[in-house]
């Protein structure tokens, strides 16, 4: 049997259009960041029928409170993570 673990993603910046607050999430053990930021996307459509940013998500970063992570770490506990969009500015 498969362990899951349980994640909490508070939404920053332009997510906080679609839901605020955070999101909470169930992932298999060992998911990549990318197999993360596939089930936010899949839980935003469930919250938001009208959610189709899915580039939003792609160009994003989630973060620890200690760094932000690549799409190739994975997860591997219960944890608090952070959805960073992209941002621009001078």
């Amino acid at each position: 049997m498969e362990k899951t673990l349980d994640l909490r993603i508070k939404l920053f910046g332009a997510f906080r259009k679609y839901h605020t607050g955070s999101l909470s999430l169930s992932v298999t053990d060992g998911a990549s960041i990318t197999q993360v930021k596939d089930q936010i996307g899949q839980t935003l459509r469930e919250l938001v029928p009208g959610f189709r940013d899915d580039e939003l998500i792609e160009k994003s970063a989630l973060a620890t409170n200690r760094r932000v992570l690549t799409n190739s770490d994975c997860v591997n506990e219960s944890m608090d993570l952070a959805i960073l969009p992209p941002v621009c500015g001078g």
